[in-house]
């Protein structure tokens, strides 16, 4: 890594922390988060079987969290340092994919998109979520490329489903793509199915309790799945990176985008299916945001690789995280300035 890419880096990673860390005891907890702080406090063994329809890991953290802390807010303090480390898996992931330049622009992106930085002081597991279907994309990208990293691949796999349910539906395409393109990774994916059998009564529980057709009328009906996602995930930003994706598209030359893209849109359409039989939101399915932000990301590159001119790259970088932060301004400040729920 050159040094002025570790400096970079390194910025994007303290501003990162200062807008995760800061007012981080402003709102109070929401109904979600009060569940949190409910179970946070109960002993281990009674952590591991009385949770809800998520997977215990991050009831888990938040309970050692508070432990430590003794105070409320530190239940988010595990969705802050995850929400930390995803600037540089982020940058990791677009560094394995392409190069340095498109891993500074994922970090970047990552650094100031306001739903990152929100659910990283959200008392839930968002961000440890995405932060290691982040560290999954890499070793699938590295395992797909012939390097023997597969089993890192598996193991994060399992990891992925014991933080956050919805993920297994991104998780198991790339599973699949991994095992159609060489049959004995089935071995691993039989060990990876052993190890995530507890999580079949959460599936049960949740289709037998929290059905629409129960009379459940909370989250989004699938057609506010279809138009809030984008901006759930991107927030003002959607419009900007969901261009750059589609140039992307059109200009890189990795045949792996398109497995990419298709684990994302399917995982899109998935949601929209699944709110008509259960709640959902779209921050259920923030790991596709990953995909598209490595796209975006992509497609900058590509595009600024058309212009041959010296220290272009350097201009466009400083120009669109220049535009993107001057965006976001407004939505930053309401978030750390305005009262959001009542307490």
């Amino acid at each position: 890594m050159k040094n002025s890419t570790k400096a970079i880096l390194a910025l994007l990673i303290v501003v990162g922390s200062i807008l995760r860390i800061y007012q981080i005891n402003f709102h109070c907890a929401w109904t979600e988060e009060l569940y949190t702080l409910q179970l946070s406090k109960l002993p281990l063994l009674q952590i591991l079987t009385n949770f809800d329809f998520n997977p215990p890991v991050f009831y888990l953290f938040s309970h050692i969290s508070y432990l430590i802390f003794e105070s409320d807010v530190s239940i988010r303090y595990p969705a802050v340092i995850f929400g930390i480390l995803l600037i540089p898996a982020m940058y990791l992931l677009g560094k394995t994919y392409k190069d340095e330049l498109v891993g500074l622009y994922c970090a970047a992106f990552t650094t100031i998109l306001i739903p990152f930085v929100y659910y990283s002081q959200y008392a839930r597991s968002y961000t440890m979520s995405v932060f290691f279907f982040a560290l999954l994309l890499i070793f699938y990208i590295k395992t797909k490329r012939g390097e023997k990293v597969e089993v890192w691949f598996w193991l994060l796999a399992a990891a992925n489903l014991w933080i956050h349910l919805f993920i297994a539906i991104p998780v198991a395409m790339l599973c699949l793509d991994l095992i159609i393109d060489k049959y004995q990774r089935a071995f691993y994916a039989v060990l990876m199915f052993i190890v995530s059998l507890p999580l079949i009564n959460i599936i049960y529980q949740t289709i037998a309790q929290r059905s629409v057709s129960g009379g459940i009328n909370y989250g989004a009906s699938w057609i506010q799945m279809l138009i809030l996602t984008p901006t759930e995930l991107f927030n003002v930003l959607f419009l900007n990176i969901s261009v750059l994706a589609g140039a992307s598209l059109k200009l890189d030359k990795d045949s792996l985008k398109w497995r990419l893209f298709i684990v994302a849109l399917l995982t899109f359409m998935a949601g929209i299916v699944c709110a008509n039989f259960t709640p959902t939101m779209p921050r259920y399915i923030m790991g596709i945001a990953v995909i598209i932000l490595l796209m975006a990301s992509v497609g900058i590159v590509e595009l600024s690789e058309l212009v041959k001119i010296k220290y272009f790259k350097i201009f466009v970088f400083v120009a669109i995280m220049m535009i993107s932060v001057w965006m976001s301004i407004p939505n930053l400040e309401s978030h750390y300035w305005v009262e959001q729920y009542v307490c």
